[in-house]
């Protein structure tokens, strides 16, 4: 089971609720930190109110900033997954999203220096879900009655170098087939507050967390090894089993190997029996290939014999 705590209930300029969420699995303990935000509303572009997002974007980075950093304030442990999430009321200039996610601070004077979000130094990734998981609508407000046309109003974003994600959806239910919301249990508007209003509507995220951020960690045992390269190999091509999907592009494909095969036996946490040979990527495909050409070998000359015998016995000269 999951454990929640509430570390903070506000953040200088801003309501956010910081949730410190913990699970013991198997042995292994794993953190997630969930920052939930409503930023400030309305506005015309470049405006106050877009000043005031601002100053909440900033104020979210220096946290993270001093949650990264050891003997600060706040202490997490190195490769916690951190997520923001919630209504960011991007209804103006996009600029307090795109300086949220790549760390970048626009009162230093006020919140320190800039600082890319995520442990590997990198921007925080945008989880961008689609209705339903196929869209192509990604609104998650909208009100027919309303002068304003749907936006996109909520997020999730998160530090991809120790999270990926699996399946990902906003939750529509009024596009919803009648066979669908009948397996699922739901109706046509409970995501809505009446037929024309959907204010907000719900994301839906399935993360997949990477055991002490060590890419090629399939199994999360936090050891990059041969156990790992089985993962990828029974679920080579699959698109519907991501767990060694390392690249993040939703099948599991060659560069997913190239990825295994680059963290083994190095100082990210892998190890391999010395002596132990590693597979190389060439042998396994021409196994596969080898495996195909003998099926189709096998389909001929069984579809020769069947020709054979509806065509009856053959004359010679």
């Amino acid at each position: 089971c999951w454990r929640v705590q509430i570390v903070y209930t506000h953040c200088r300029t801003q309501l956010v609720e910081i949730l410190r969420v913990n699970r013991s699995h198997s042995g292994v303990s794993r953190t997630v930190v969930f920052m939930n935000n409503h930023f400030k509303c309305c506005g015309d572009p470049g405006g106050s109110e877009d000043a005031l997002r601002q100053q909440q974007a900033d104020a979210l980075v220096n946290w993270m900033r001093d949650a990264r950093t050891p003997d600060e304030f706040i202490n997490l442990p190195a490769n916690t997954p951190m997520a923001v999430v919630g209504d960011l009321n991007i209804v103006g200039l996009p600029d307090p999203l795109n300086n949220l996610l790549s760390g970048n601070i626009v009162d230093n004077a006020t919140y320190g220096a800039d600082s890319p979000p995520d442990w590997d130094g990198t921007s925080l990734a945008d989880l961008h879900p689609l209705h339903n998981g196929t869209g192509p609508a990604d609104y998650t407000w909208r009100n027919d009655t309303s002068i304003y046309d749907p936006g996109r109003l909520d997020y999730v974003l998160y530090t991809d170098s120790v999270a990926r994600v699996a399946n990902h959806f906003v939750l529509n239910t009024v596009d919803m087939s009648a066979a669908d919301l009948a397996a699922t249990g739901m109706q046509t508007y409970d995501v809505t507050i009446t037929s024309s209003n959907y204010d907000h509507l719900p994301l839906v995220a399935d993360f997949r967390f990477i055991a002490d951020g060590s890419p090629g960690d399939y199994n999360l045992d936090r050891v990059v090894d041969m156990q790992d390269y089985d993962l990828w190999r029974r679920t080579y091509r699959s698109s519907s089993n991501l767990d060694a999907d390392g690249n993040g592009n939703n099948v599991i494909d060659a560069a997913d190997y190239v990825l295994w095969r680059k963290m083994i036996g190095t100082g990210s946490g892998g190890v391999i029996t010395h002596g132990q040979p590693v597979p190389e990527l060439a042998s396994y495909l021409l196994s596969i290939a080898v495996l195909a050409g003998i099926h189709l070998v096998g389909f001929r000359r069984v579809r020769e014999r069947n020709d054979d015998a509806s065509n009856g016995p053959r004359s010679t000269l």
